[in-house]
């Protein structure tokens, strides 16, 4: 059996929640006080001390919801890049996240134009952009620049990031894609 057999735990409402290995999975399924159930298994076996046989979880589901999902993602250059699908809100390019910035839609130094209660760095004021658009746009607004973005920056929730995280994999499990497909639609 692989011992890298990545497993999805989606919270009570099927949200995805987090990924982890089938070892924390087993505990959460065969625990004394279980708190999850197997949706959907890998065609691999694991055998325990006295040769019984497991199937190895893909998909498990927690039992009780979790809060954590709902809340608010923590601000950073990679959760941004996530957000934003390594894609330049100026002119739509798609870039490995090297070759892109992050940039400030309203600049630091406009802060005063920004809505009571927004932070100059934070995910409302915050997009990804190519080498060449954040030149172009430099330390003005989009006004002042003559750009528009694709689309208007939002925070994004941890339930959010982590199914972000799933589809930029290069190859997600198949037997995560329903769970995964119903949360995008």
């Amino acid at each position: 059996m692989k011992k890298h057999s990545p497993v999805l735990i989606l919270n009570s409402d099927y949200s995805p929640l987090e990924i982890t290995d089938w070892k924390k999975a087993f505990t959460l399924i065969y625990a004394k006080n279980s708190e999850a159930y197997v949706v959907s298994t890998y065609n691999e076996v694991i055998y325990d001390s006295a040769d019984r046989a497991y199937n190895v979880p893909a998909v498990i589901v927690l039992k009780n919801y979790v809060k954590a999902g709902n809340k608010r993602c923590s601000y950073s250059k990679h959760n941004i890049k996530l957000r934003d699908k390594n894609t330049c809100q100026y002119c739509g390019g798609v870039f490995h996240p090297d070759k892109l910035n992050v940039d400030h839609v309203i600049p630091r130094s406009r802060q005063d134009l920004l809505p009571k209660g927004i932070r100059a760095s934070s995910f409302e004021n915050i997009v990804c952009s190519c080498f060449q658009c954040n030149t172009k746009k430099s330390d003005k607004t989009l006004k002042e620049s003559k750009m528009s973005l694709i689309k208007v920056p939002k925070s994004i929730t941890k339930s959010e990031k982590i199914t972000l995280e799933i589809l930029s994999r290069n190859q997600m499990p198949d037997e995560w894609k329903p769970y995964i497909i119903k949360v995008q639609k």
